[in-house]
């Protein structure tokens, strides 16, 4: 079908603080907006435009992007249309420091367009933001159908359950809030055809068909959205053995890594070991911590958790498997010869260690001279320099490692881009265990 909607005139756009209260107005427009707690309130004054079309209320972040929030229909007997009230679920961007809003009155009214709005807003409102939902999606030749996990409306995890061609690339895997925003695009682009079907209750679209151009061949792309839940809530379970402990986790989904990650105080974490998905949609596999890995070898009062990442950190699982290969080599007291550097001051010094604490070092070299290092750590302490700066998502880590006992020997970090001067590093030049 080709939809109707042609846009008679447009009220110019007034910006609005969303965080201050008060009326804002344009009086060329006619539009008022006034913030309120739960959400804004829209007046119209000029109706005179000649058009007979229903009015739509559209917001935008920059002007260029407009949004359809609401029809807005005229007044009785050609009065004003009435005021209107739109929550904050409803708003695109409602934790935006500002928006713009406009009138547009189209020159006849759109049947479906006016769905649509009506649709996108009951989503909205029903407050769904977490899911779990089964998709079924095809672009031109290319069909892709998996579970897809949304938290806190961003995809966090999927798991593929087909895939033909398998050749081709993966589709774009999207939440419910962007097939909605497929079908506005389709809308504005004035596609040949569009269809769709709701759920009765949240609104999704749980099918749609959209033809973009009539005249082109295999550019038809649509969906079908099998089943919408809530999420499985993961369960981690530990069984205590003589030589360290074993992790079950359960209900899981979706196909990127989990990290098991241990803590003393549940406030600092810090992680032990990769763990990998389960193949086709299986549990992942037991894990086995010895206890020579783990921070300590009391774990009664110790706190676990495993965290699934949303795509692969290749330094992250090298830093893990190289900081259990230290700990496994039992080394705890030995002396080394290390060069550090934080900005542009330089220090070189002989490190004695002893039962893993620094119990005598000697500065061979410094510059400027006259500093003093702030720290002199062990080779525990340079592990744990790496993970704060994985943990800050620092600009660029790098670190090369010994092949038998994975020291780090040499190290790079730079937590920020656009700042100098920050940037810290060491080289171990020499190293030898105590007898």
């Amino acid at each position: 079908m080709t939809l109707p909607g042609t846009v008679l005139s447009i009220l110019p756009a007034i910006v609005v603080l969303i965080t201050s209260a008060g009326t804002r107005a344009d009086p060329d427009a006619g539009l008022q907006v006034e913030t309120r707690p739960d959400g804004l309130a829209f007046q119209l004054d000029q109706t005179d435009t000649g058009g007979t079309g229903p009015w739509v209320l559209q917001q935008s972040r920059d002007g260029r992007q407009w949004v359809d929030i609401q029809f807005w229909e005229d007044g009785a007997g050609g009065a004003a249309p009435p005021d209107i009230s739109i929550p904050w679920t409803i708003i695109a961007e409602p934790s935006a420091r500002a928006g713009l809003f406009r009138a547009i009155r189209l020159e006849s009214d759109d049947p479906f367009r006016r769905r649509f709005v009506a649709e996108r807003s009951k989503w909205r409102r029903s407050g769904k933001r977490t899911y779990q939902y089964d998709l079924s999606q095809n672009s031109g030749r290319v069909l892709w159908r998996g579970i897809v996990n949304v938290t806190d409306n961003a995809v966090t995890s999927s798991t593929t359950i087909e895939f033909q061609p398998p050749f081709f690339e993966p589709p774009e895997i999207p939440t419910i809030e962007e097939l909605f925003g497929r079908i506005a695009d389709a809308i504005a682009a004035d596609a040949h055809e569009i269809t769709v079907t709701w759920d009765r209750d949240t609104g999704a679209p749980l099918t749609c068909f959209i033809d973009l151009d009539e005249r082109i061949a295999d550019e038809e792309s649509g969906w079908s959205i099998l089943s919408i839940g809530d999420q499985p809530d993961p369960t981690l379970q530990i069984e205590a053995r003589a030589d360290g402990l074993a992790f079950h986790l359960t209900g899981t989904a979706g196909t990127s890594p989990w990290v098991l990650q241990h803590s003393h105080d549940g406030l600092e974490w810090e992680d032990l070991q990769f763990w990998e998905p389960g193949t086709q949609g299986a549990e992942p596999p037991e894990l086995e911590i010895p206890w020579a890995v783990l921070s300590t070898a009391d774990a009664s009062g110790s706190l676990f958790r495993a965290i699934q990442l949303a795509i692969d950190n290749p330094f992250r699982r090298e830093f893990i498997i190289e900081r259990a290969k230290w700990r496994l080599s039992g080394i705890d007291s030995y002396q080394y010869e290390l060069r550090q550097s934080f900005g542009m001051v330089e220090w070189r010094g002989m490190i004695d260690v002893i039962n893993g604490e620094v119990t005598f070092f000697t500065t061979i070299d410094v510059w400027p001279p006259g500093f003093e290092p702030a720290e002199v750590p062990t080779i525990d302490g340079l592990f744990e320099r790496l993970a704060n700066a994985i943990a800050a998502d620092a600009h660029a880590i790098t670190a090369t490692w010994d092949q038998a006992n994975g020291a780090p020997l040499t190290g790079y970090i730079d937590r920020e881009e656009f700042l100098a001067d920050e940037e810290s590093g060491w080289s171990i030049l020499s190293f030898t265990p105590a007898p």
